[in-house]
């Protein structure tokens, strides 16, 4: 898979949809990272699944921490006909370990909102690996928390 230098450091986390959308069949959030502080969502397309480019007009990342660092996005195509992507923010170290599950969308894929907070948690790493799928009109929310140690968890919308 060939994908743009500017959003793939070292390592990267993926998550793609194939509905198409705004000419592009494929759409793919990346969380690129050289060490755990640097996983900011950037956008990346494609038509044939193998090579990728940053659409033409976007400016990445899509989003940028206020506080700690972000973490596993997750990119879905919403009910409302617009591009979610959904990831966690966490503070690093000290007393407010708070996480934050925050989205922004675009209904063009090049411009997006202002991120809002979906929910928050006083656990430093709830909200770990998000993945949402929508299920006869409803969103179903999955993640990892950690409060007594990791675990599964879902909810619904």
């Amino acid at each position: 898979m060939n994908i743009p230098s500017i959003v793939t450091p070292v390592g990267i986390n993926k998550k793609l949809i194939q509905n198409g959308f705004n000419g592009y069949k494929y759409w793919m959030v990346v969380s690129p990272y050289d060490d755990s502080s640097h996983e900011n969502p950037c956008i990346v397309v494609s038509n044939d699944g193998t090579t990728w480019e940053q659409p033409p007009g976007i400016t990445n990342p899509i989003a940028t921490p206020t506080e700690g660092h972000l973490r596993d996005p997750e990119i879905i195509y919403g009910l409302d006909n617009k591009l979610h992507v959904l990831y966690g923010q966490f503070a690093e170290y000290g007393p407010d370990y708070t996480s934050y599950l925050l989205m922004v969308d675009s209904t063009d894929g090049i411009h997006w909102s202002d991120p809002i907070v979906l929910d928050s948690s006083p656990h430093r790493d709830t909200y770990t690996s998000p993945a949402v799928i929508i299920d006869n009109g409803k969103y179903k929310l999955y993640y990892v928390e950690n409060v007594r140690g990791y675990s599964a968890t879902h909810t619904m919308s």
